[in-house]
C-alpha cells in the first residue's frame, strides 16, 4: 500500500477528533456506563452462575468480553442441574479442552436476532460444528434444546437462553460412520486401504459418503476386487476422491463449481431438480457432524476423472432420446442467460460488454448461474465515456472482474435470497444482499426478478456493480473510531446520536481523503442522499453504518 499523503494522515486525525468531540456526550457516557457485554450480563443476570463459572475455568471469559459481535445460546444453571455430577468432572482442570470444545459449541460468531435464526437451518459454531435450529409448534429449538428467552443486547452480542446444554459430537468420522449401519462397505473399503488413522485425525475433514447401496450398484465383484491386497494403492486412491480437506457444510458447497479432493483430483458440483449432485451422484443426507469433520451422504460411488475428463463437461444421465435432429444439446441451449438477455432487448451494453471481456460461451454453458444483470438504463449512469473506456482491449481484465462481480455460481431465486446476508460471486468478492420492502444487492434495488433461463436466473437491476478497492487506512481509522463508538449508543436506545456519529465519519472521509476512490465516493453520497430523506434515526443509521461496510469491505475488520 502506498505511504499516506501527510495530508491524508491530518484528514484521519481531523475526523478522529470530530468523533471524539461530538461522542463526549452525557448521552454516550452513559451508554457506555451502562452497557455490559456477555460476561458482565450473564453474571448481572444471576441465573447463569454455573455457565460463568465455566466459562472462567475454560479461560474463555476474556475472549467472551472482546469486541465480538458474538450470538451466545447460553443454558440456564437449571439447564446444567440436568447434568449431574458431569459438570463437576467438567470444571476439573484435566478436563479443559473438553470443556472448552462444549462452550464454544454454543457461541456463533455474529450476531444474531431471534427474527434471523427462525429463518435459517443452523449455523457454524465457533467450536467449528453446526448448530441445527427448528421450528415446531411455535417452538424455537437449538440442538433439541428449547429457546426460552430471546434477545438479551450485550455491548459485544447477543444472548439467546436455552433450557439445556448442547453437547458437539466428539466421535470422529468412522466412529459416526458406523452408528449409522448403513456405511458397512465403505469402512471395511477404508480398513482395507489404511485410511481409518487418517479419517479418524484432526482433520476436519469433509467425506462424501457413499451408503452400501451405493457400492451395491457397481458391476458385480468391483467390491471384492477392490478389497484385494494388490489392489491396495487403487481403492485409497477411489476412497481419498470421496474427500475433501476441511469443513464444508450443505449452504457453503461451491454449487457450479469444483472443490479439490485428497486425491489430488477435483469433483464438481451442480445443482439439480433433486437438491445438489457431486459428479453426478445425489446428495442424499447432509450435515452429519463428527468431531474431526462432516459427512454428506452420496447414492452413488465417485471413480475418479482424468485430467481430460474434468475438461469436458459433465452430461446428466438421461432416458430421454434426441429429437429427429438428434441435437437435444441445441436445443437446451436456445434458452441459455446470454439467449434471454438477447431476446430481451434491454440489455445491449452487457452482453456488448460479455463479449468483449471473452464470457459469452461461459454464460452459454452449463451452469447454474445468478445474473444481476444491468439494463442498458443501468449503464448510462455511469460517468460518461466509463463504458466505451472500460470495452477497449486494454481493460479487458477490469472490465471482466466488473461482470463476474455480477455472478453468483448457483441458481438463487429471490425467494431464496437471505434477508440480510451475502453472495459469493464469480469474481471471489462477496455482494452485500437485503432483502425489506424491496430485494437490494450492494444498495441497488432489483426491478424485476425471477427470468428464467436453461442455465439459470436473472434479476434485473437499475444500476451497475462495482467491486470496491481496498481503502486507505486513514479512512480506515475514521470508520472504527465511528463504528466503535456508534454501537454502544444504537444498543442502548440512542439511535440518533449513532447516526450522527456516522454521518460525521462519512462526510468527514469524503470531503478530506483525497485518494478515495470513485466507487467508494459514489457509495458514500448515496447513503447521504438517501439518510437525508429518512426522519427515522434508527433507519438512517442503518443506512450509513451499511455505506461504512459496504467502504471498508477491502479493510481488516468489516
Amino acid at each position: 500500500m502506498p505511504r499516506s499523503h501527510p495530508s491524508l494522515r491530518w484528514a484521519s486525525l481531523l475526523g478522529c477528533l470530530l468523533l471524539c468531540l461530538f461522542l463526549a456526550t452525557p448521552a454516550g457516557v452513559q451508554a457506555e456506563e451502562t452497557q455490559k457485554n456477555i460476561v458482565e450480563t450473564a453474571v448481572a443476570a444471576g441465573s447463569f452462575d454455573t455457565l460463568v463459572t465455566a466459562v472462567k475455568a475454560a479461560d474463555l471469559a476474556e475472549a467472551l468480553s472482546g469486541p465480538g459481535p458474538f450470538t451466545v445460546f447460553a443454558p440456564n444453571d437449571k439447564a446444567f442441574s440436568k447434568l449431574g455430577g458431569t459438570v463437576d468432572a467438567l470444571l476439573q482442570p484435566s478436563e479443559k479442552t473438553a470443556l472448552q470444545s462444549i462452550l464454544t459449541y454454543h457461541v456463533v460468531p455474529g450476531r444474531l436476532t431471534a427474527k434471523q435464526v427462525v429463518k435459517m437451518a443452523g449455523a457454524t459454531s465457533l467450536q467449528g460444528q453446526r448448530i441445527d435450529f427448528k421450528v415446531k409448534n411455535g417452538k424455537v429449538f437449538v440442538d433439541g434444546a428449547q429457546v426460552i428467552a430471546t434477545d438479551i443486547e450485550t455491548s459485544n452480542g447477543i444472548i439467546h437462553v436455552i433450557d439445556s446444554v448442547i453437547i458437539p459430537e466428539t466421535n470422529a468420522i468412522p466412529q459416526v460412520a458406523k452408528r449409522a449401519g448403513s456405511f458397512n462397505t465403505l469402512l471395511a473399503a477404508a480398513k482395507a486401504a489404511g485410511l481409518v488413522p487418517a479419517l479418524s485425525g484432526d482433520g476436519p475433514l469433509t467425506v462424501f459418503a457413499p451408503t452400501d447401496d451405493a457400492f451395491a450398484k457397481l458391476p458385480q465383484g468391483t467390491v471384492q476386487s477392490l478389497l484385494r491386497p494388490e489392489n491396495k494403492k487403487k481403492l485409497a486412491q477411489i476412497l481419498t476422491y470421496h474427500v475433501v480437506s476441511g469443513r464444508i457444510y450443505s449452504p457453503d458447497v461451491p454449487v457450479g463449481g469444483m472443490a479439490k479432493t485428497l486425491s489430488g483430483m477435483a469433483v464438481r458440483f451442480k445443482a439439480t431438480s433433486n437438491g445438489i449432485a457431486v459428479n453426478g451422484s445425489n446428495i442424499v443426507a447432509t450435515d452429519i457432524d463428527a468431531s474431526n469433520g462432516v459427512i454428506h451422504v452420496i447414492d452413488a460411488v465417485l471413480l475418479p476423472q482424468t485430467p481430460r475428463d474434468m475438461k469436458r463437461p459433465s452430461r446428466p444421465m438421461s432416458n430421454r432420446m434426441p429429437d429427429a435432429k438428434g441435437d437435444m444439446r441445441k436445443m437446451e441451449r436456445r434458452n441459455t442467460i446470454v439467449d434471454v438477455a438477447k431476446g430481451a432487448g434491454s440489455f445491449n451494453t452487457l452482453l456488448a460488454a460479455a463479449k468483449a471481456a471473452g464470457l459469452v460461451e461461459t454464460l452459454m454453458g452449463d451452469g447454474p448461474f445468478t445474473v444481476f444483470a444491468p439494463t442498458d438504463a443501468a449503464f448510462k449512469k455511469l460517468p460518461k465515456g466509463t463504458v466505451s473506456s472500460l470495452l477497449q482491449p486494454r481493460n479487458r481484465k477490469a472490465l471482466k472482474q466488473i461482470l463476474t462481480y455480477h455472478v453468483v455460481p448457483a441458481r438463487v431465486f429471490a425467494k431464496d435470497l437471505p434477508a440480510d446476508g451475502e453472495a459469493r460471486t464469480v469474481a471471489g468478492r462477496s455482494v452485500k444482499i437485503r432483502v425489506e420492502n424491496d430485494v437490494r444487492i450492494d444498495n441497488i434495488k432489483v426491478v424485476k426478478a425471477d427470468i428464467r433461463a436453461s442455465n439459470g436466473v436473472i434479476h434485473v437491476i437499475d444500476e451497475v456493480l462495482l467491486p470496491f478497492e481496498p481503502i486507505r487506512s486513514s479512512t480506515q481509522d475514521v470508520f472504527l473510531a465511528a463504528i466503535d463508538r456508534g454501537v454502544p449508543l444504537f444498543n442502548h436506545g440512542n439511535e440518533e446520536a449513532c447516526a450522527a456519529a456516522y454521518e460525521i465519519a462519512l462526510k468527514s472521509v469524503l470531503s478530506l481523503d483525497r485518494n478515495l476512490p470513485t466507487v467508494a465516493k459514489r457509495r458514500i453520497q448515496q447513503a447521504l442522499d438517501e439518510a437525508a430523506h429518512s426522519k427515522d434515526a434508527s433507519k438512517k443509521a442503518w443506512i450509513y453504518r451499511y455505506a461504512m461496510d459496504d467502504v471498508f469491505r477491502g479493510g481488516t475488520r468489516h
